[in-house]
């Protein structure tokens, strides 16, 4: 078993899939892995980026 790819960026998905439908993913800095469509993935990432950009914010104040 190969480990899954871990994607960080939108344009990830297409570098690290293909067109499977489905495939288990680790996001970047998040332990969840997640076997989802690419839109769902995306909204994933998404979630992933506003959380680090919150917390980002939150040590710079």
């Amino acid at each position: 078993f190969s480990p899954s790819p871990s994607i960080e960026t939108l344009s990830d998905i297409a570098e690290n899939s293909t067109d499977q439908t489905f495939r288990v993913i680790r996001i970047t800095g998040s332990n969840e892995r997640i076997s989802f469509a690419k839109e769902l993935v995306a909204n994933k990432i998404k979630e992933e980026q506003l959380f680090r950009e919150k917390r980002n914010k939150k040590y710079r104040n």
